[in-house]
């Protein structure tokens, strides 16, 4: 199999909880587009942290691995659990785990696990193909105008552009240099001519009312002269008229990856519907395994109370294979339900533990569960190190007085 961090980087970008049993859980929210000091704009993306007390099997994990490995459900989890356990002892000796694309995990001054992300990939599959977006900035004058060479236009095909004014250089242009203004002689003979002008237009118009006295003069409306000048004035003179207009930009998703995302989507849907029946099966068939189970101990009870009765009291020593009868007990666990207790010494039963039994319940109503039973308080003491040698935790029931 690969390593497990490949399976839980390939559920990261379709669910916002991934559970590692036993371990922890990573937890993705989603965060907003932002607008970093240095000016550049980043995409929405999913930031991750880890929970370390999710630890209860969802079947997720387990059953991702199952379909992309093509193997039991019950192999996937037996990998689970030997890389925790792998993970765990790595940690209690101060190692560090790391995980490609993903984090890092140590272990704190207060034996807690700490998660650094060290995540460069954006697990949000709406962000599909986004990448973080630097602004650039636009130099202008003082005057607020932006600068651009008057001379040439384009420097790559190296093509002089519009010479707006080819009396001023680039820098005097930038500088804010005006244009340079008429000569005085061009402008003197320009005012003369419109004065010959109009003085040759008075004398015509005085010879002529002179030749015919009859011709009634005509007064000139205000209004229409005013008209004809601005006419005049439209013709000869060109401003342009610009205008600013805002293009709205519209942007459309691509259907393809539209159709992608629905596809992937349904397809979770309906693996989440699957491990949900999976997970009401397997608790069906636990059920009904504790209720056998219990049955069967039911049956044991009476027969070993039959056989006391018809043969009397009889102690059995202990030799370390099988469990002695007895009052003492190295206990496996309490639990508040009686369900949990008999599945735990079904666990127990298959780990070699065939002498399991429940004890009963104690004063706080907690129902014990026990690797043997022995007829002596010293025969169970002298048996605690070989189940303490596996990692496991016991006691002796009853306690001493």
């Amino acid at each position: 199999m690969k390593n497990l961090d490949t399976y839980i980087e390939d559920l990261l970008f379709k669910h916002q909880c991934v559970i590692i049993p036993e371990f922890g859980a990573f937890v993705s929210n989603r965060k907003a587009a932002e607008l970093a000091a240095d000016k550049s704009f980043s995409p929405p993306q999913k930031e991750l942290t880890f929970n370390a007390r999710l630890t209860y099997n969802d079947g997720l994990l387990a059953k991702h691995i199952s379909e992309v490995e093509r193997s039991s459900y019950e192999e996937a989890q037996g990998y689970i659990k030997s890389v925790v356990t792998t993970w765990k002892q790595d940690l209690s000796l101060g190692k560090e785990i790391r995980l490609a694309n993903i984090g890092k995990f140590t272990k704190g001054t207060d034996n807690n696990v700490i998660f650094t992300s060290l995540s460069k990939e954006n697990y949000l599959t709406d962000s599909f193909g986004m990448s973080n977006v630097a602004a650039k900035e636009i130099n202008k004058s003082e005057t607020g105008v932006e600068i651009a060479n008057p001379i040439y236009g384009n420097d790559q095909n190296n093509k002089p552009g519009l010479v707006e004014n080819p009396s001023v250089t680039p820098e005097e242009a930038a500088a804010g240099k005006p244009k340079p203004k008429m000569p005085l002689p061009i402008k003197y003979a320009a005012v003369a001519i419109v004065g010959l002008s109009a003085i040759g237009f008075a004398i015509y118009s005085f010879l002529n009312n002179q030749e015919n006295p009859a011709v009634v003069e005509v007064q000139a409306d205000p209004a229409k002269v005013e008209e004809l000048v601005n006419e005049e004035v439209a013709k000869a003179t060109y401003v342009p008229d610009v205008q600013l207009t805002a293009t709205a930009i519209q942007v459309t998703k691509d259907p393809a990856l539209v159709k992608k995302r629905n596809e992937e989507k349904k397809r979770a849907e309906k693996e989440a519907a699957l491990a949900a029946k999976e997970a009401e099966k397997q608790a069906a068939l636990a059920a009904k395994e504790a209720e056998k189970a219990a049955k069967e101990a039911e049956k044991q009870n009476t027969a070993s109370t039959s056989n006391n009765t018809s043969s009397g009291s009889s102690t059995t020593r202990d030799t370390g294979t099988k469990a002695s009868s007895g009052n003492f007990f190295l206990i496996a666990g309490a639990f508040s339900s009686e369900a949990n207790a008999r599945n735990r010494i079904k666990q127990l039963k298959r780990d070699g533990y065939s002498s399991a039994t429940m004890v009963g319940q104690n004063e706080k109503g907690y129902y014990l569960v026990a690797y043997k039973s022995f007829s002596s308080r010293s025969q169970a003491e002298s048996y605690m190190p070989e189940i303490k040698g596996k990692g496991l935790s016991t006691w002796v029931y009853p306690p001493a007085k």
